[in-house]
């Protein structure tokens, strides 16, 4: 009995492995796994998705891998189960593909011409130049036809577009580069994020998450920072007058815009953001009979409100002008025990009370920043040869189509009678068509007309 279920199980194993059913699964899971990775925001600090969704909404997104959702474990699983599903499929069709297609063509005998499903019969009265005639109106209609002589029978086999048959096979290919590709990309290539003020230069990138920075071996320098807007306030371009300097000199330079990235040293660099700093002065004011406290304090730093020291804040952000209230400051608040909790401080009509203390910002000297994406990719070529190939494959596959052609001539005791017929990988009406010019021509320049007989020996 078990040397009976070990390969049915194997089978059905194989079956499933290579089906259409897990094919549509695959790719709805890839689908659906897309649109929760666009519309839930990618590599931002925790603090972000605590302020956006909370702190049990937070710890959920993070468990599960949403918030680096293009590198999670389970998203790297489904590609890989997508790469495993496609070898599978090639696997189990080619042979049958290259079987039919590496197999000979075979004469016209009266049982393939009737099983074929374009067909034509002519008559003709001279057979002396009938042969060349056909032969040539095969080449001009892009025929290339081999002739065999079998007693008083001359056949033309002739075939075209026979490698379409492979187009499912290369675009296969190209998916599985285009994948591995990403994932030489993900294993060897790198992406981060570069903040740059203005009139200053920075020789490292902060790698994505934040976790950790690299250095370039080579400085970036924002010579000049350009923003302009349309008359409703909405921005209408950006740039960044960018320097690259090697060992102190400049060795490229030139404007950064949106959708027109710059390429040294192996890196790209993009147009990604921009934004405000601010050295600002916080007032916290607890008690109107004691003098309120002021901090000088810049992005990233940490105060205390009370001198015990129990409400301690950290400066994370500064915006000129948020919802057209002006200067704004995004704080957190940093507790002992649980998540810390974000809020903003606005310079005018400020309402916000900390633990007893009221906030307010008192002043902001701004600079400005750009915000620059930087990627080294190694697999990015490979990505666009599978492209390449998917396109190549998709092309053969839908707008070619091997066909064949038969063509039987016999001469008999006062006439020539010659049997037409055709078969199709697709496009049949396509095919019927072209037999009915070639036929047409044959009419014409060999002096053969249409028979309603179809193919039976006298």
């Amino acid at each position: 009995m078990s040397e009976s279920v070990g390969p049915r199980r194997g089978e059905g194993f194989w079956r499933t492995l290579s089906s259409l059913r897990l094919t549509l699964v695959l790719f709805l899971l890839l689908a659906a796994a897309s649109v929760i990775g666009t519309l839930v925001p990618q590599n931002l600090p925790y603090e972000e998705y605590l302020r956006m969704y909370g702190a049990v909404a937070a710890k959920l997104l993070d468990l599960m891998g949403m918030t680096d959702l293009f590198h999670s474990w389970w998203f790297l699983g489904l590609l890989g189960a997508l790469v495993v599903h496609i070898t599978a499929c090639s696997l189990k069709r080619l042979p049958a593909t290259w079987k039919a297609l590496k197999a000979p063509q075979r004469p016209l005998s009266d049982a393939l011409f009737r099983s074929l499903p374009v067909r034509r019969v002519l008559e003709g009265d001279d057979l002396s130049h009938l042969v060349d005639s056909l032969r040539a109106e095969l080449l001009q209609g892009g025929w290339k036809a081999r002739v065999e002589k079998l007693g008083n029978e001359v056949h033309f086999l002739a075939q075209r577009g026979r490698w379409s048959r492979l187009g499912a096979y290369v675009a296969h290919t190209g998916v599985l580069l285009v994948l591995l590709g990403a994932a030489i990309g993900f294993a060897f290539g790198f992406k981060g994020f570069m903040q740059i003020q203005e009139g200053e230069g920075l020789d490292r990138v902060q790698e994505r998450g934040g976790k950790s920075w690299r250095k370039l071996g080579f400085e970036v320098r924002c010579e000049k920072f350009h923003l302009s807007h349309y008359p409703d306030g909405t921005p209408k371009e950006y740039r960044s007058d960018l320097v690259f300097l090697k060992d102190g000199k400049v060795v490229l330079e030139g404007p950064l815009r949106v959708n027109h990235p710059m390429s040294f040293e192996g890196y790209v660099f993009y147009q990604a953001s921009y934004g405000a700093n601010a050295r600002i002065t916080l007032e916290a004011r607890q008690d109107s009979s004691v003098p309120p406290r002021q901090f000088k304090m810049e992005p990233g730093d940490t105060v205390a409100l009370d001198p015990q020291g129990r409400v301690i804040v950290r400066f994370l952000r500064y915006e000129s002008d948020l919802q057209g209230r002006g200067p704004a400051v995004l704080l957190s608040h940093l507790k002992p025990e649980g998540p810390p909790v974000t809020g903003w401080v606005f310079q005018r009509d400020s309402r916000a009370v900390l633990e007893g203390w009221h906030l307010r910002l008192l002043d902001a000297q701004e600079t400005r920043w750009t915000g620059l994406q930087v990627k080294q990719d190694p697999g990015v070529w490979i990505v666009w040869v599978g492209c390449f190939l998917i396109m190549a494959g998709c092309a053969m596959a839908f707008l070619g189509a091997h066909r064949r052609l038969w063509v039987r001539v016999q001469a008999r005791k006062n006439k020539v009678v010659c049997w037409v017929a055709g078969s199709s990988s697709r496009d049949l009406p396509g095919l019927d068509r072209a037999l009915e010019r070639l036929c047409g021509a044959w009419q014409q320049k060999a002096g053969l007309r249409f028979s309603n007989k179809e193919g039976k020996n006298e």
